[in-house]
């Protein structure tokens, strides 16, 4: 697949939650992708993915074995991380979709080749249990 990311913010409006270890969105944003060769909606393959005030997201869930390689749950890809949980959440992208939008996101957002090919193979390694487990919107 060939996705890149056309917008995408570099910072959110988040509330953590010490209870639950969660974050809930405070304003809402937007991610506009760019699938080419094939058309996502609108014209040239172009999607918008808003991530709505009041969604609740763990950010990365890392192994702790990792969290050295990753840099932890919040750094440069934490926005990329709110959009893939939003993706896996709701379903508006196949799971290799989501990942892939992940992935660009994160490149989009300067993480370092390193780190995002790290969360990038575990999220295709062990991400499958978490796909829609807790869907929490229908398809537009």
């Amino acid at each position: 697949m060939n996705v890149t990311i056309r917008a995408i913010p570099r910072e959110a409006d988040l509330r953590f939650h010490t209870d639950t270890v969660r974050f809930t969105v405070l304003q809402a944003f937007s991610c506009t992708v760019n699938q080419s060769g094939m058309l996502l909606s609108g014209s040239n393959g172009t999607r918008v993915h808003e991530i709505p005030a009041g969604f609740d997201t763990d950010l990365a869930s890392i192994p702790r074995f990792l969290l050295s390689t990753t840099g932890g749950k919040v750094g440069k890809h934490l926005i990329a991380a709110i959009v893939h949980d939003y993706l896996y959440r709701t379903g508006f992208a196949s799971r290799e979709l989501a990942d892939e939008i992940f992935l660009a996101a994160m490149k989009n957002l300067g993480v370092s080749w390193l780190r995002r090919n790290v969360f990038y193979r575990a999220v295709r390694l062990g991400g499958k249990s978490s796909y829609m487990a807790k869907p929490v919107l229908t398809a537009p």
